[in-house]
């Protein structure tokens, strides 16, 4: 029964991907844009098409009844904390980009290394690929979006 409802809802969901595709085949070029407005949905159908493969591969290869969700045993247990301290850091990144008090690329970089530090526990080699993920995350974001993107950042 639970089977069949993930199998129905990905099915849904790929036919809802394909009709969007196929709409975004009809969007006119962008004059001044590289990438085009058809971009974004069909990335997205793409994305959304291909995890709903991905959902009923795996809902043929569970025990009839089963969820997919019912089968997996959380590993963790629920933390206010960390809820609370990363809400406090999304609020405080989200301020600085609007108030363009730092760049981008440099805000992105502090807020991931926070963000990072937060979830994990304190260690000095951790420490260090915090630093080189965040880095490339956000200077290499802002490279892109302002370089092949050709979209304006704070």
């Amino acid at each position: 029964m639970v089977r069949k409802f993930d199998i129905g809802v990905a099915a849904a969901l790929i036919v809802i991907s394909v009709a969007v595709y196929w709409e975004s085949l009809s969007m006119p070029p962008a004059f001044y844009d590289p990438i085009g407005p058809a971009a974004f949905p069909r990335a997205l159908s793409v994305t959304i098409c291909f995890l709903s493969i991905i959902l009923i591969i795996n809902a043929f290869r569970l025990p009839s009844g089963k969820s997919i969700q019912a089968t997996r045993q959380p590993s963790h247990r629920l933390r206010a904390d960390l809820t609370v301290g990363s809400a406090i850091l999304t609020g405080i990144y989200t301020l600085l980009l609007t108030l363009r008090q730092l760049s981008f690329a440099v805000s992105t970089t502090v807020y991931l290394i926070s963000f990072i530090l937060l979830l994990m526990p304190f260690d000095r080699r951790r420490l260090l690929y915090a630093i080189i993920i965040a880095s490339v995350m956000g200077f290499g974001g802002g490279y892109i979006f302002t370089h092949v993107f050709y979209i304006d950042l704070p």
